[in-house]
């Protein structure tokens, strides 16, 4: 079966329903746009989780970290060796690790 040529535009168009909702843009522009918005949101994404999740990260460790200051003073323990006790833990993250590395106090 085939079909004539005078239905050929009109096949053309019922196939092409996205070009005005794009901007008139052809499928392969279409399709360019659409990768470029995947990428930009999946960027946009990780960022917003990496971001969260360091937030989260942060809070818990401040609470562990104050939770751990109150039971030293309920054990009646100096402000010097609470000092002593906190600045001896181990920093967990890079910019932990940077700013002991840098502002740490010489000592003797």
């Amino acid at each position: 079966m085939l079909v004539s040529t005078s239905l050929y535009p009109l096949l053309a168009q019922a196939t092409d329903r996205w070009a005005d909702t794009f901007f008139g843009l052809d499928q392969e522009q279409r399709f360019v746009i659409l990768i470029i918005a995947i990428g930009c949101a999946t960027g946009v994404i990780c960022t917003v989780v990496g971001c969260v999740t360091g937030a989260s990260t942060s809070i818990h460790r401040r609470r562990a970290e104050s939770e751990l200051k109150r039971e030293l003073i309920d054990r009646g323990m100096s402000a010097e060796d609470i000092a002593r006790v906190v600045e001896s833990t181990q920093p967990t993250d890079f910019l932990e690790h940077l700013a002991d590395s840098f502002f740490k106090k010489k000592t003797g």
